[in-house]
């Protein structure tokens, strides 16, 4: 089976490069019943992995080989990459140096702008500018924000909610997002408590507290349709190569094994 990203992350991202994929089964690919315009479903038809995507969250922007970070997160397996790209977080990427890693990110691998409150305009403009294939919401973006951001862009929309109750699962699977992503907290590190969320009714991007110990057991549980990692794979504050690998690895396992 071919690598998913010939592209996430899934995110992250380029979301209108149609990768090369093996058949997929009817119900693998189906799509969310609330997908709700005919371009949202051209979109999603266009990016249907077989196997479960794995989306690289928070790359480091303080490594002056941009390339070389770049290349480690595409060895890894990525088929997503994400940049975090409102300031005043530890992983902000300042817009200039985003660009240039944007540009790095070859056809087929989604690159992911992750932002947090951002007015809607602006993050259409920066979607367009760096040529982004989705953008990941991590803030207090309600349907309204989502219904003018769509006015805007054509970009995919990946909607995080952060999961502490059923309410929170209920709020998740009514999202006209493209994609929903569960977490535990704003860059917490925490594991979700798998038990409180089933299996939803529509692709899901699990996060939250993901390592390579334990996204095995969460990909068999819970059956996302991505799963999205950052601090799980880091030693020191840095993006290490064994754990990456061994990060893919256990996602493809255990996808075999679900």
């Amino acid at each position: 089976m071919k690598k998913i990203f010939n592209a996430f992350l899934a995110l992250a991202m380029v979301i209108t490069a149609g990768m090369t994929l093996t058949s997929c089964s009817k119900e693998d690919n189906s799509l969310p019943d609330n997908t709700t315009s005919d371009i949202e479903r051209q979109r999603l038809e266009e990016w249907k992995p077989c196997n479960k995507l794995t989306y690289i969250s928070g790359i480091e922007s303080e490594n002056p080989d941009l390339q070389a970070v770049i290349r480690q997160h595409l060895e890894s397996g990525a088929d997503a990459v994400g940049m975090v790209l409102t300031p005043g977080f530890r992983r902000s990427v300042p817009l200039s140096r985003a660009a240039r890693m944007a540009s790095m990110v070859p056809e087929g691998i989604l690159a992911v702008g992750v932002f947090v409150d951002t007015p809607a305009e602006e993050v259409a403009l920066v979607a367009r500018s760096l040529g982004l294939g989705a953008v990941q919401l991590h803030g207090s973006e309600d349907e309204a924000y989502l219904s003018r951001l769509r006015e805007l862009s054509d970009v995919m929309t990946i909607k995080s909610f952060i999961v502490g109750s059923a309410d929170d699962i209920r709020k998740a699977e009514a999202s006209s997002a493209d994609l929903v992503l569960l977490d535990s907290g704003r860059g917490s590190g925490r594991a979700l408590d798998w038990s409180k969320i089933g299996q939803l009714g529509r692709r899901t991007v699990l996060a939250g507290g993901l390592t390579p110990g334990n996204v095995g057991e969460a990909v068999i549980k819970v059956h996302p349709y991505a799963v999205d990692v950052s601090s799980g794979i880091e030693t020191d504050g840095v993006k290490d190569a064994d754990k990456m690998k061994a990060f893919r690895e256990n996602v493809e396992r255990a996808d075999r094994e679900a």
